[in-house]
């Protein structure tokens, strides 16, 4: 594993390979290889961002309930929030530190809540999170759809499509 310095460093690398990236004014400048290296980083960054924020908000909504009950006021409960736009994934070779922009992680991070409390049922979602990732695969230059939160998909929909 990584010691303290070792994932700051890495952190700022993986932002700055994401941001140089989709800046370049012809993004087909930077090699294919690691612009689908960083959409792929990208879609497990979201998996993990919305997996974190139905944790999170399962645990804040646990704690609002028993605060109800006790008869104590909920104004001073921490609303769940997003740590960190950085996840560390462990890959074949080894761990690495995937980036998305903190305004697009705190998106996936509200979606994961909001189906955490059903405010959106499994298809919203999934579809909020596709949006988010094709909208990263734009920015990267990846024409091929890449699909996230598939573990939402309902377990008959997974087997009609395994079947065609």
């Amino acid at each position: 594993m990584f010691g303290r310095n070792k994932v700051e460093d890495a952190k700022r690398q993986a932002k700055k390979d994401y941001e140089s990236t989709v800046a370049l004014d012809n993004i087909q400048d930077a090699p294919r290889a690691l612009r689908a290296r960083l959409a792929f980083r990208a879609k497990t960054n979201i998996e993990l961002t919305f997996v974190e924020g139905a944790k999170k908000t399962e645990s804040f909504e646990k704690v609002k309930l028993a605060a109800l009950l006790d008869g104590k006021g909920t104004a001073d409960l921490q609303e769940p929030e997003l740590t960190d736009p950085f996840k560390l994934i462990k890959s074949e070779k080894g761990t690495v530190v995937s980036y998305i922009p903190l305004e697009i992680a705190q998106q996936v991070f509200d979606i994961g809540g909001a189906f955490q409390k059903e405010a959106i049922e499994p298809e919203q979602a999934m579809n909020g999170g596709q949006a988010i990732m094709d909208r990263i695969c734009n920015d990267l230059g990846i024409t091929e759809e890449i699909t996230v939160l598939e573990f939402l998909r309902p377990e008959s929909e997974e087997t009609e499509e395994e079947e065609d």
